[in-house]
């Protein structure tokens, strides 16, 4: 058949290479390197290291978290905090993307710093930190799984 595949055809290839979801990050791969990458990732397993902003989105979480748990932090510490999971995590990157990434870890830790204060101690799931969420969404094909990192009595 040429044109686009019904959303039966799209379930069954899906299935048939054992995806059984969709991420935010499996999106981010089709948006940035388009679906002959998201095919090598997920028919042939293809790995790829985490950019350099997936990585700065996962050491302003650390620091955040950390600042979660003990009020007592201050913005320039969970900055340092933050800065320093990322540069340990992106050792040889480009220069000039690692130095704008810098620059929004700043910003996203003091807005986060500050829009937190408020919140109380969070909850951490049995077992780990993270809670799976699995959503589906009418007219497509797969769920989206995502994950909350913290919680307030959610459940």
């Amino acid at each position: 058949m040429v044109g686009r595949a019904t959303p039966a055809q799209i379930k069954k290839a899906l299935e048939h290479h054992g995806i059984g979801h969709m991420s935010a990050s499996t999106c981010n791969s089709v948006i940035n390197g388009g679906m002959a990458w998201f095919v090598a990732q997920k028919v042939y397993g293809v790995r790829d290291k985490f950019g350099v902003a997936a990585e700065r989105g996962k050491a302003v979480e650390t620091a955040i978290t950390e600042y979660l748990m003990d009020r007592t932090l201050s913005v320039e510490h969970v900055i340092e905090r933050a800065i320093e999971v990322f540069e340990a995590a992106t050792q040889g990157a480009d220069e000039a993307e690692l130095e704008t990434e810098r620059g929004y870890i700043v910003k996203m830790v003091i807005l986060l710093h500050k829009g937190m204060a408020e919140y109380p101690v969070p909850d951490f799931q049995p077992g780990g930190r993270q809670k799976k969420v699995l959503t589906n969404v009418e007219g497509v094909t797969a769920p989206f799984l995502g994950f909350l990192d913290v919680t307030w009595g959610i459940d």
